[in-house]
């Protein structure tokens, strides 16, 4: 039974990871195809795809700390009976996920305060979801991964809310990328250009 656990939950973050790595790829080419802006734009536009740089992407990439590999060793951990280094794992993990969901937090009331223009109210909402998924999942990690600790080897207590909780970072960076995309070729549309978000997964 753990070891069929183990390998839907392998198959699973492996899509995860497949379908995050797509969507990011179409992002970028939505970026280099947009026509670059004219020179001296000063448009509301213009400022705000420099806000969605400068705040937003800089909030999502907070979770660059988590990796599907990673969620697969943490869920190993507590199908087998967790050795020391196992238990640095959770720590660790828990203290980089308490840093990114303060760094997340911040920025994203930071960006919920930006009016976009009407043409990208919704791809901003969108994006706002996005990260308040990411928040969620940042937070429900912290916790299981203090809970995890003091009860290693407990297969049923810790994978289904460590799963759930990268599902959430992970599936919420995902649709960032997709709306983050669709605001691209908005901006597109009327003669700007969204740079590509950095790739800052290890």
């Amino acid at each position: 039974m753990k070891r069929f656990a183990r390998s839907i939950l392998v198959m699973a973050v492996s899509s995860l990871a497949l379908v995050s790595t797509t969507s990011r790829d179409a992002v970028a080419q939505a970026g280099r195809n947009a026509p670059k802006p004219a020179s001296g734009s000063d448009s509301a536009m213009a400022r705000y795809a420099a806000r969605i740089v400068e705040t937003a992407d800089r909030a999502i990439g907070a979770v660059a700390f988590l990796t599907p590999e990673d969620v697969v060793d943490l869920v190993k951990g507590s199908i087998t009976a967790s050795s020391p280094p196992e238990r640095r794992s959770f720590d660790s993990t828990g203290r980089l996920a308490l840093h990114a969901l303060g760094e997340i937090e911040r920025r994203t009331k930071d960006f919920d305060v930006v009016a976009p223009p009407a043409q990208l109210e919704r791809a901003h909402a969108q994006m706002m979801a996005a990260l308040q998924r990411v928040s969620q999942g940042l937070t429900l990690l912290v916790r299981q991964t203090t809970r995890c600790k003091s009860r290693p080897g407990d297969f049923a207590y810790c994978s289904t809310p460590l799963t759930d909780a990268t599902i959430d970072v992970m599936g919420g960076e995902r649709e960032y990328d997709e709306a983050r995309g669709r605001a691209a070729r908005l901006l597109g549309e009327q003669g700007l250009s969204l740079s590509d978000r950095p790739s800052t997964k290890r």
